[in-house]
């Protein structure tokens, strides 16, 4: 059979005919202008038009056609005898007339149609379905038996006709035309009553036999392409649920089309984020029913394929996971998905590095606790799927380092039981390989695992021991030792760290737990060689490249975790811990007050400045941290006060005539110490070299202001007699803070946010103008980051307590003057940011009225009565108790999943570990009506605030404007409905308060 060649999908030429001019194809929407037609050329066993096979077809629209006129260019001469042009044909003659060139026996034919009724543009769609009309009209008037040959490898056909099931293939067709032409209305509430017709297609299209499709697959295919392609996002969501839910009531036959969709059209729908909210009346909290379908359709689906397939169906389902960017809410609901996948091994190596790929590339960039969650999900897909015969330990290993211990993987979790369960059963025979520190508590815990199962009370830790005897033997050589590589010192001790970081949690006791108390007791052996091996490390000349302040953050890393080690298991160490930070301190002061006397600077000078200074930041921290240890009483403190109550503030390290171009050394296993210079020094690089410094100082600074109250410590020194006055001091360092703000990253403002907390609240009298700048800097700071970075939340934080300190609100409203203004000012910016980026008012709120009904007095605070800030600033309590703004739907999506992976509770891991930050904006008026229920009805200022409150909110009610736009009608109601449920719950209140 010879066929016309057909050079895009909507080009259909007309049949190829010896002698026939240019024509047109009729129909609605499928003419095409003759000249862009090709050229016929003659076909062998084609009619002649005007023939008796060949017949006209009706005109679709039930007009007449009118034949060109003749002229002399259309006419043919033969004998002097003047042939006019043969009668157009229909396209029903051209496509379905003589079985030579009937295009329903080849397949492209129908693979065009097919893509023509799920193209994104209109006129295509339209002129697919007419082509399919048109095809399934002519054989139904025909009643010819008629079979399209098998597309490629697939023995299905993509069109056959029946003389005997003429009236059954007649209306499925009739059936599938009308879905498809419905769709084109895009309004839900038209198409979801044709949505069962959908059902009745796969009834008449599964044969009784089971496992075969009498219709090609694909057709379905086109009808969800199209719903899920549609833009109406409803239609969007039903058209997912419906395929989802066919795999629930039907046993569908396995097909290649249904996996190719799955992987490609359907998960590309259910990457849209939006498509998994709460339905209307769903509680909050619960699980969205795209998120339950999907759990169950995955399940099903893989159990329906065959078990040769399985593994290779689920690791392109994991590779399309890291072939796209994907939103959080999406990746969490498949991995959900893919837990709860019934346990059976079907992923080899390949799969596990997919889905490492997924936790290190897809994911970095998402939300916290929804990273932590799905995290905790594809550990469990990892478990339950993975073949651990085709799997070496190393490699599982490597897939548990790719997740974080503080959001996802941490000990004491039902996570971290489930792996030590699973380890103690499949992986035992591999635990005495020396990996990592993650890898040495699982070892420890399976074995204390099997001991209980064995019945065994005493527990000699064999394999533990087999872990930690070669770490020691290390461990005891430092202090003494001074030959031992660098290289295997340092990865001593960044496994020494990661064992004294990783803990049971908080609300658990460390005395309860035998492997914890086996191991601080073990490495309590060597900490006066550890001490003695960081000590020279730190004050010695031991560092001096830039690429060894990487090793340096290492050293002092340890410091605060040996301390606490010997405050955890025994005492006995102190005096060893006290000698260390005393020799500490005085090398390090002594290097920074030592003078260059030297022309030219030297790199390894600069860069024992810089160590000393992160040694005295880590000394101050201990020594706040641990007032247990006593520490202040050091002759040594004396010394670091007025080190850093004279100090230069913001004093600078200038570049060094040489510098290194690459650090000698990089970090391989500690993740937590941040490599900061193992890229090229160029001025950029020794930039962030000094913003540590400064940072440093300041770090400093906040310790003595916040410990001593004061930047003149040692007030009986004959310095100080020509000192400046307090005020003029104060002033200087609140400058000094000003001109930190402007030079520092906006990950390094913390300890500036401090200082200015103590600062301000002294010198708001005096100069009122220097405070107004600093909160116009602080402000511009936090407004000018995104709430997506990380360091947002901790400056919004540090922000809301050097604003809101009960101090600097009192001081301000006291004097009611511009600060007072420019606080006011604040807090309305607060609320307005409030809008558009959810949880900046929680911490606000939750701040203001912890500070208020229970504040905390220290030495410094001139305060007596803190509750009197709620009445100066009662803006905040009346905003508070009517706040919730209609987030747009993206917002309220993150607080509904949000809420749901919080009440999943204990079974999820991230819910343990990462920090639980209530970002809802109920949440605020929850807190709001607490502070209220708070207030004591024998207290005249409660009484007093509570008829303020009650008033001011009385008042908003006559500030809604009923004239707005119909746009604006719907939130100012939902505000209304908001405000007047409040405000009852206020009047009661208040009315039992002022009885």
């Amino acid at each position: 059979m010879q066929l016309f060649p057909i050079t895009s999908p909507w080009e259909l030429p007309a049949p190829q005919l010896a002698a026939h001019p240019p024509f047109c194809l009729t129909g609605p929407g499928v003419a095409t202008p003759a000249a862009r037609l090709p050229s016929p050329r003659p076909l062998s066993g084609a009619k002649p038009a005007g023939s008796a096979g060949a017949r006209r077809e009706p005109n679709p629209k039930g007009r007449h056609r009118r034949a060109p006129p003749a002229g002399r260019a259309g006419m043919a001469s033969q004998g002097g005898a003047c042939v006019p042009p043969p009668p157009r044909l229909g396209l029903g003659e051209a496509l379905f007339g003589a079985a030579a060139l009937d295009a329903r026996l080849c397949p492209r034919f129908w693979r065009v149609v097919q893509e023509g009724l799920t193209e994104r543009d209109g006129l295509c769609r339209k002129r697919g379905r007419y082509l399919l009309q048109r095809a399934v009209d002519a054989a139904a008037s025909q009643r010819t038996e008629l079979r399209c040959p098998p597309d490629g490898g697939d023995d299905s056909s993509l069109f056959w006709w029946s003389v005997e099931k003429n009236e059954k293939l007649l209306q499925f067709w009739e059936t599938y035309i009308l879905i498809m032409e419905t769709l084109e209305g895009n309004q839900i509430h038209v198409i979801k009553p044709v949505l069962p017709k959908l059902n009745s297609l796969y009834e008449h299209a599964i044969s009784g036999k089971k496992g075969c499709w009498l219709f090609h697959p694909s057709w379905h295919m086109c009808i969800y392409k199209r719903m899920f392609e549609s833009e109406n996002k409803t239609l969007t969501k039903e058209g997912i649920l419906h395929f989802l839910e066919l795999y629930e009531t039907k046993h569908l036959p396995n097909s290649l089309e249904f996996l190719e969709f799955v992987i490609g059209p359907l998960m590309d729908a259910l990457s849209e984020s939006s498509l998994y909210s709460r339905t209307p009346g769903q509680l909050i909290g619960a699980c969205p029913p795209l998120g339950l379908r999907l759990q169950k359709f995955l399940a099903t689906y893989l159990m329906l394929l065959p078990d040769e397939e399985k593994g290779s169906f689920l690791l392109k389902f994991i590779q399309k996971m890291t072939s796209r960017h994907w939103c959080a809410v999406p990746i969490l609901f498949l991995s959900l998905a893919l837990a709860y996948i019934p346990a059976c091994k079907v992923l080899g190596t390949d799969g596990l590095h997919a889905l490492r790929d997924v936790l290190q590339c897809t994911m970095i960039t998402h939300q916290i606790l929804l990273r932590g969650a799905a995290q905790c999900y594809l550990l469990q897909t990892a478990m339950h799927l993975t073949d651990v015969e085709k799997v070496s330990l190393p490699e599982f290993a490597s897939f548990l380092m790719a997740l974080r211990p503080e959001e996802s993987l941490r000990r004491d979790t039902m996570l971290w039981m489930e792996v030590r369960a699973k380890a103690c059963f499949t992986f035992i025979r591999y635990l005495l390989i020396p990996l990592v520190a993650t890898m040495i508590l699982l070892a420890a815990d399976v074995e204390e695992m099997k001991n209980k199962y064995s019945g065994e009370s005493n527990i000699e830790w064999i394999e533990l021991k087999a872990f930690l005897n070669p770490l020691l033997d290390v461990l005891m050589k430092l202090g003494s030792n001074a030959y031992i590589p660098t290289l295997k010192t340092d990865k001593s001790l960044q496994l020494l760290l990661k064992l004294l970081q990783t803990r049971s949690l908080k609300c658990s006791n460390p005395q309860d737990d035998g492997v914890l108390i086996f191991i601080w007791k073990s490495l309590m052996t060597p900490v006066e060689s550890i001490l003695e091996f960081v000590l020279r490390q730190l004050t010695t000349h031991e560092l001096s490249t830039v690429g060894d302040l990487d090793r340096c953050d290492l050293y002092l890393a340890l410091i605060p975790e040996v301390v606490n080690l010997c405050l955890q298991v025994s005492w006995k160490k102190v005096p060893s811990i006290k000698n260390f930070i005393f020799s500490l301190t005085n090398a390090s002061i002594y290097n920074l007050q030592k003078t260059n006397c030297e022309e030219e600077l030297k790199l390894k000078e600069q860069i024992k400045k810089v160590v000393s200074m992160a040694s005295l930041t880590v000394v101050c921290e201990v020594m706040n941290q641990k007032p247990e240890v006593h520490l202040e009483s050091l002759p040594s403190m004396d010394a670091l006060k007025k080190f850093i109550s004279f100090s230069q503030f913001n004093r600078v390290l200038k570049k060094p005539s040489y510098v290194e171009e690459k650090s000698r050394y990089v970090m391989s296993l500690c993740s937590s110490v941040v490599p900061y210079l193992c890229e090229e020094t160029t001025s950029q690089g020794w930039g962030k070299i000094v913003a540590r410094y400064v940072h440093d100082q300041w770090i400093c600074l906040r310790f003595i202001l916040t410990k001593f109250h004061t930047a003149e410590p040692v007030l009986e020194d004959k310095l100080l007699e020509s000192s400046l006055s307090t005020v003029e001091r104060l002033t200087k360092i609140l400058q000094a803070a000003l001109e930190a703000l402007t030079i520092l990253p906006s990950d390094q403002v913390l300890p500036v946010f401090d200082c200015m907390k103590v600062l301000v609240p002294k010198l708001l009298d005096s100069v009122e103008s220097l405070c107004m700048e600093a909160f116009d800097l602080a402000w511009k700071i936090i407004s000018s980051l995104s709430n997506t970075q990380l360091i947002f939340w901790s400056n919004l934080k540090a922000f809301v307590q050097f604003i809101f300190d009960t101090e600097v609100l009192a001081v301000a409203a006291s004097a009611k003057g511009q600060a007072y203004i420019k606080i006011k000012e604040i807090i309305f910016k607060l609320i307005d940011m409030s809008t558009t980026r959810t949880g900046v008012f929680n911490i606000v709120i939750s701040h203001c009225c912890r500070s208020w009904i229970f504040p905390t007095f220290d030495d410094r605070s001139a305060l007596t009565n803190a509750f009197l800030n709620a009445g100066n600033y009662c803006e905040l309590i009346t905003e508070a108790c009517v706040f919730g703004t209609v987030f747009r739907r993206d917002q309220r999506l993150i607080q509904d999943v949000h809420a749901f992976i919080e009440n999943l509770g204990e079974k999820c891991a991230a819910n343990i570990v990462t920090e639980s930050t209530n970002r809802d904006d109920h949440y605020v008026r929850v807190c709001a009506i607490k502070f209220l229920c708070l207030l004591d009805e024998s207290n005249i200022s409660h009484k007093m605030f509570m008829e303020d409150i009650v008033i001011k909110l009385l008042d908003k009610v006559n500030f809604i404007s009923f004239e707005s736009s119909v746009s604006d009608l719907f939130l100012d109601v939902q505000w209304m409905f908001q405000l007047l449920e409040t405000l009852n719950f206020t009047l009661t209140l208040a009315k039992y308060l002022l009885n």
